[in-house]
């Protein structure tokens, strides 16, 4: 998922519309239980992306991702640029995502609730790092 994450959608089409698009046995039921976990009602489900927030974009870019089963994440900033509200719903899915994620963040609350190791890059090398030496 990328910063910004506009550039991945196709701001025509409905969310709905979107992630199935690719799909050659969609599963409908299955999609709005995904957007509805996230929060979005069903007329923002049928809506033309642009007329979405930011938040909505990448929930549905994240629903997308969910969608498709894919077995790692890689998010950079994931919540750069969106509602307290929407911050809070993507990092509970994401909080509940069961395979890995790779993600860059600057936001250490979203770190701390998601991860379950925390690497950081200082002075040109990796090396893990405590989230307590952070609070």
């Amino acid at each position: 998922m990328p910063q910004n994450y506009e550039d991945e959608l196709d701001l025509s089409l409905s969310a709905t519309e979107f992630v199935l698009s690719e799909d050659n046995r969609p599963d409908r039921t299955r999609l709005m239980t995904i957007l509805g976990s996230l929060n979005l009602l069903p007329h923002e489900m049928n809506a033309a992306i642009k007329q979405l927030s930011g938040g909505q974009k990448a929930k549905i870019l994240l629903a997308s991702f969910d969608y498709k089963n894919n077995n790692i994440l890689v998010l950079d900033e994931p919540t750069r640029n969106i509602s307290p509200t929407s911050n809070i719903e993507i990092t509970k899915v994401l909080k509940a995502y069961q395979d890995s994620i790779l993600t860059i963040s600057h936001d250490w609350q979203f770190l701390h609730e998601v991860c379950d190791v925390i690497y950081e890059l200082d002075n040109d090398a990796l090396k893990e790092v405590s989230l307590e030496a952070y609070e």
